[in-house]
Parts: C-alpha cells; sequence; structure tokens
C-alpha cells in the first residue's frame, strides 16, 4: 500500500497519494477494478466515502453489491464512468450516502432487487447517459432529495409502492439559467391512486402546483399482459403462450387504460386489477384503467 502523503485520499478505508489515485490507487484495500468478470466488478464489503471517486479504471463497469453490504458513503463512486449500477443481490435497508454515483456520465441502467434502499441526496445527480432505474420490487425504498437531477435521458423509472412522494427538482432537466423542466420520463408506480400526485416536478401543464404526475402502472403480474387493441380470449391465449405463463381464465378479464395525450390500451389477466381514475391538481383527467 502506498505511503500516506499531504492530500492522499481514500475516505479512511486506506490512503493513496492523489497524483497517482485514478490511475492505480482506486479500490486498493477493498475491491480493485481489475477484479471484474465479464465487465462485472462484484463488491460484498462496505465502502467509505470518496473510495472510488474518480477512478478511471472503472470505466465500462457495472458494480454488483452483495448481501455484506451495508452502506456506500458519500461521493464513493463519484464520477467514476460506471456503465451500469446492480443492487439486485443487497440486502434489505442499504444506506448510500448523498453524490454516491454522481455524474456518471456513461451510466446507462440501475437496477434495484427486492432489498430496501435508503438512497442519499442527489445520489445520481447529473448522470446525464442514465436511461433506466428499476426499483419495482424494492419495498421500502427511500429517496433523498433530487436523486435524479439532470438525468437528461432517463426515460424509464419504476417505484414501489412505499414511495410516496418524492421532492421538487427530482427529475428536472437544466434548461439554461436558473430555469428547469421535469423529464418526460414513463415512471411506472405501483402504488396506490391516493399517493398519485405527491411527486414533485415542474410542469406548468400540472397546473403549476410543482406538482409531478407519473405514469401509474398495473401491478407487476406474470398472468397480467399488455396489449394495443382490444383483445379476445383467444388473443389473450396467445400473449400468455408467448410470455410462457402458465394461467389460461376462461374468460380472461380484461381492463381498458386511457392516458392523456396518449393511445389507449388493454389489458389481459386472470385476477382481478386495481381501477383507477386520475385528475390533475386542476381537475383534468389524466389516466384512467376500468374493465372493458
Amino acid at each position: 500500500m502506498p505511503e500516506c502523503t499531504p492530500g492522499a485520499v481514500g475516505g479512511g478505508q486506506y490512503c493513496c497519494p492523489d497524483a497517482v489515485w485514478r490511475s492505480v490507487c482506486c479500490g486498493e484495500g477493498l475491491v480493485p477494478p481489475s477484479s471484474a468478470i465479464n465487465n462485472i466488478l462484484s463488491i460484498n464489503v462496505n465502502v467509505g466515502q470518496y473510495a472510488y471517486q474518480g477512478c478511471q479504471l472503472l470505466m465500462g463497469l457495472t458494480v454488483a453489491f452483495g448481501p455484506s453490504v451495508t452502506s456506500l458513503g458519500g461521493s464513493c463512486f463519484r464520477s467514476s464512468n460506471l456503465a451500469g449500477v446492480d443492487f439486485t443481490n443487497s440486502p434489505s435497508g442499504l444506506s448510500i450516502g448523498s453524490n454516491a454515483f454522481y455524474q456518471n456520465d456513461d451510466l446507462l441502467k440501475v437496477q434495484g432487487g427486492s432489498g430496501a434502499l435508503a438512497i442519499g441526496t442527489q445520489a445520481f445527480y447529473h448522470c446525464g447517459a442514465l436511461e433506466r432505474a428499476d426499483f419495482a420490487q424494492a419495498d421500502g425504498t427511500s429517496f433523498g432529495l433530487q436523486p435524479f437531477r439532470e438525468c437528461d435521458k432517463l426515460s424509464y423509472l419504476a417505484l414501489p409502492p412505499t414511495v410516496v412522494a418524492m421532492g421538487r427538482y427530482s427529475f428536472a432537466r437544466h434548461i439554461g439559467g436558473s430555469d428547469y423542466e421535469t423529464l418526460p420520463l414513463l415512471t411506472c408506480y405501483y402504488g396506490p391512486a391516493s399517493h398519485y400526485a405527491t411527486f414533485g416536478g415542474d410542469r406548468a401543464a400540472d397546473g403549476g402546483t410543482g406538482s409531478y404526475l407519473p405514469e401509474v402502472c398495473p401491478p407487476v403480474s406474470p398472468c397480467t399482459f399488455r396489449s394495443a387493441t382490444l383483445p379476445d380470449d383467444a388473443a389473450c391465449d396467445a400473449l400468455c403462450a408467448a410470455a410462457g405463463c402458465a394461467c389460461k381464465p376462461m374468460p380472461w378479464l380484461l381492463y381498458k387504460q386511457t392516458a392523456r395525450g396518449a393511445a389507449d390500451s388493454y389489458y389481459c389477466s386472470s385476477e382481478p386489477m386495481t381501477v383507477y381514475g386520475l385528475v390533475t391538481p386542476t381537475g383534468e383527467s389524466y389516466r384512467t384503467l376500468a374493465p372493458v
């Protein structure tokens, strides 16, 4: 291990002269980037503050956190050019510090698992290439302020039922000066319709109240299938067969989903779905799901 010198960094886990930090020392004393297999760096120890900040050796890798990881320090992977972050095997209660993945310009995907995550302030701030973040199964997950601010390419975000609010600028895109707008992302929110309008945002079209109105998606089910046109039982059977499912009720339950500014869609389901009728803060109909 390099001798500690003035200006050394490492978040208390170890030390490394700043001059060689980005090309040589990052990960020393923890899990070195060189141990990655098939571009996946598996980490099963806690990661201290700044531990991999600016680490060029992580470029293009996905970090996958194991069941022994309970904390990720602030800015621990800041500006590290990761390609992916995988919490599939993380334990419930994993604490993610503020700015943990800040400004990972090449980060494309964040995948949650079934464990609840405590995601800190601006955890994924300014990850300009991030397209998809899926926490649908991570009940109990919480978010700090502005978790996806300036993630300008984020187009899909799945949230569990336990997320009932996210603050202003959570999904804000910088459009110049001090002005921001809310990203036009598809937010699949697997929760009660009563929590619908509690997401922070900035769209004047939503009544100027600062409420961001996410899409409300049907619960994840192996026996629920979406169709662009009104299906009959045979069409539902075909959708089921294509997905390799074992549920073939007779008849299928059919639902129609309407959305402001979008084409209608339909669902075949083997079990009753939760119906809803959602309105904007100004009282306009925004999205509905009802039996056919």
